[in-house]
């Protein structure tokens, strides 16, 4: 991604990674008929959980905020390596 950037004249401002395991997903979606992360799961279960990182009661969730917490102490280096999302931010180099 950096390297693509560079070749497009951009200012290279920031790189890093999100979304770091042991980060659970937070969207039970089905896609085209397949099974959702819970459906081998209890009903009873499937439902104490709130399945939206937008809902409030997501953003409170003890767990969430667990792991939140922890990916933020994560080293770049760390998070650049096993991130489920990547990402590069630059802006037009003025000249």
């Amino acid at each position: 991604m950096t390297r693509v950037h560079r070749r497009c004249g951009l200012e290279l401002l920031e790189t890093g990674g999100a979304d770091v395991p042991p980060w659970q997903d937070t969207v039970d979606a089905q896609l085209q008929g397949s099974m959702t992360y819970f459906d081998a799961y209890p009903k009873d279960l499937r439902d104490k959980w709130v399945w939206s990182s937008i809902d409030p009661r997501c953003q409170q969730h003890s767990l969430v905020k667990l792991f939140w917490d922890m990916e933020q102490t994560m080293p770049k280096w760390f998070k650049e390596l096993v991130a489920h999302h990547l990402y590069a931010i630059s802006t037009v180099g003025v000249k």
